[in-house]
């Protein structure tokens, strides 16, 4: 995670001094929907709060599901951590609901 908060650092600082409006946006893979892992989550909110960086977390979209087996079947490839075209539409109507264009 290091590694990556350093690289996210300065993707994210090249955005800003070029006036590129950002956000980070988090999900959880399918193993963590199904344990219930947020870890992640609360990391990158924590980066994004301390940088300064907008910070899209669509988590709740994935965790609320009572059948978390069936739900990661249904919106996953198989054995992948891509969604597939139900997970796809899923995403993005979240992304549109909370992004500001």
């Amino acid at each position: 995670l290091k590694q990556s908060e350093i690289y996210l650092e300065k993707l994210f600082n090249l955005l800003k001094n070029n006036n590129i409006k950002s956000t980070l946006i988090v999900y959880p893979w399918p193993t963590q929907i199904y344990y219930g892992d947020n870890y992640h989550e609360n990391y990158w909110r924590k980066f994004s709060n301390e940088n300064e960086i907008n910070f899209l977390s669509i988590y709740d979209v994935f965790l609320e599901n009572e059948d978390l087996k069936n739900f990661i079947f249904e919106n996953f490839i198989y054995g992948d951590i891509h969604w597939n075209i139900k997970g796809n539409k899923l995403v993005s109507k979240k992304i549109i609901e909370s992004i500001e264009f």
